[in-house]
């Protein structure tokens, strides 16, 4: 969709490791400069078809491999990767229309909808936060 082609700010971490993986594209791409198809994608496939996207399956199942070494029971997809930075950043308490921007949802209430597990744990930490506020006006109120 239109929304999905989008610029979001990155931090200068990512920004570093980003020219570190351009600098060895570049030397793969000169490598392989006989087969390489240059199709200006990041992440790229290295083996059979080197340009070209890396098949889904592939991300999948190094995915999928990633959690087993780690012992982890439940099945997550690489999109789950997308929900997680959703959750934190609602953790960190960033506005709600920021994270929707940043996700490409042009409707809030679907992201409130979707994320309302995480936004009712946020709604609580606003309750506790102003109950603290509270206690401290009542602690110093002399009636």
């Amino acid at each position: 969709t239109e929304e999905s082609n989008r610029i979001i700010d990155i931090d200068e971490y990512v920004v570093k490791q980003l020219k570190i993986h351009k600098a060895w594209q570049n030397e793969f791409k000169m490598e392989k400069r006989d087969r390489y198809k240059d199709m200006d994608f990041v992440f790229i496939n290295t083996h059979k078809y080197p340009g070209y996207p890396i098949p889904p399956q592939n991300i999948y199942t190094r995915f999928k491999s990633i959690l087993n070494k780690m012992d982890y029971e439940h099945a997550l997809s690489p999109h789950s990767l997308r929900h997680t930075h959703a959750s934190l950043c609602i953790e960190a308490g960033i506005d709600i229309r920021d994270i929707a921007e940043r996700l490409g949802h042009t409707d809030i209430r679907m992201l409130e909808k979707i994320y309302a597990h995480t936004t009712k744990g946020q709604r609580k930490k606003v309750s506790n936060k102003f109950n603290d506020l509270m206690k401290k006006v009542r602690a110093e109120t002399p009636f």
